[in-house]
């Protein structure tokens, strides 16, 4: 892309936002020609859809029944399966996994403390632990923090 002046990008913003606004007004008059279609489109389908939720709701209400009662079952049961059925497959399925690494501070300290004042800068504090431990306000005496530049560009109306 060519390197263009503050003037040139200028008029690219106002041309921009010229097609915006005949993007807005053309959606509005979609809307507006579309709305007495949609309204005539629900009314026509109420009755439809009213006949069909009498049918599907007390099946929906069995189905949620059925599926707590196999629910129940795999609790009971207390333990990893799988039943399959022709139709069906209810499983129970524990998984672990192991999140990020943590060291145990009292451990850390007791095994490298011969490192000396280097070892600092591997520890961290848990605010929220340290606050109940001190107090807020001692704790603020000796927290700081970290300046984060972000870059954001946005082109919006005016």
């Amino acid at each position: 892309m060519a390197k263009m002046t503050k003037a040139e990008v200028f008029a690219v913003m106002d041309e921009w936002a010229g097609v915006e606004q005949q993007i807005e007004k053309a959606e509005l008059k979609k809307n507006k020609a579309l709305a007495p279609l949609i309204e005539a489109h629900n009314e026509v389908c109420k009755p439809v859809l009213a006949k069909f939720e009498k049918a599907i709701s007390p099946l929906e209400a069995r189905a949620d029944e059925l599926r707590e009662q196999v629910v129940g079952y795999l609790e009971s049961a207390n333990r990893d399966q799988i039943i399959a059925t022709e139709s069906a497959v209810a499983e129970q399925k524990t998984e672990t996994r192991i999140g990020s690494r943590e060291a145990d501070a009292e451990q850390f300290w007791s095994k490298f403390k011969s490192k000396g004042s280097s070892m600092w800068s591997c520890m961290k504090v848990v605010l929220r632990d340290a606050e109940k431990l001190v107090g807020k306000d001692e704790l603020d005496k000796i927290c700081g923090k970290k300046e984060v530049t972000t870059v954001s560009r946005t082109l919006r109306l005016g």
